[in-house]
């Protein structure tokens, strides 16, 4: 970085020439003229590394298309996952929301704040009462949505369900 400095300065300010500058420097032509070329100092940028996790991706994928809210543990144990489990649970956080629209995964508040010290005499009673609390719950803004439920929602189904459904196909017995 100090040499890019030098190198820009000696040539810009002290109108230095580049055979000069390598002369002074015992840096190589061309790396003075990368230096002089570029806008910036050169920056080290280690190449992407890839996970032990990656090659089974597309299993983890599928466990999760089966069920969005399968635990890592019951994916490492059908997909025969024999190393770290804090890999593939850091890789199942990641993916698990493409599966489980951020409405659902923010569905938890229901329990908490709707549920303690009511009573519900019949499903029906249960039904009214949350049908009236609805509207309070989906006008709160929720900071992982960015929103509010209720707007958010339409955009949520519609990227949960883009996925292609699965073909069941049924023998008859005999």
């Amino acid at each position: 970085m100090e040499d890019w400095a030098e190198v820009r300065r000696l040539h810009k300010a002290e109108g230095v020439s580049i055979k000069a500058i390598v002369r002074r420097t015992g840096l190589a032509r061309n790396t003075v003229r990368s230096a002089l070329a570029s806008d910036g100092p050169p920056k080290y940028a280690r190449p992407a590394k890839g996970s032990i996790v990656d090659a089974v991706e597309p299993q983890i994928r599928e466990q999760l298309r089966l069920d969005a809210r399968m635990p890592a543990t019951v994916i490492a144990e059908r997909i025969g996952w024999t190393r770290s489990l804090t890999v593939l649970k850091d890789r199942v956080r990641q993916i698990r929301p493409e599966f489980k629209g951020m409405t659902e995964i923010n569905s938890g508040y229901l329990e908490p704040s709707f549920l303690p010290g009511r009573e519900f005499a019949s499903p029906a009673d249960f039904h009214d009462q949350l049908q009236s609390w609805l509207p309070k719950a989906n006008a709160r803004t929720v900071r992982s949505l960015r929103g509010r439920p209720v707007d958010v929602l339409a955009e949520d189904r519609a990227a949960v369900f883009h996925s292609t459904p699965i073909r069941r196909t049924w023998s008859s017995p005999g």
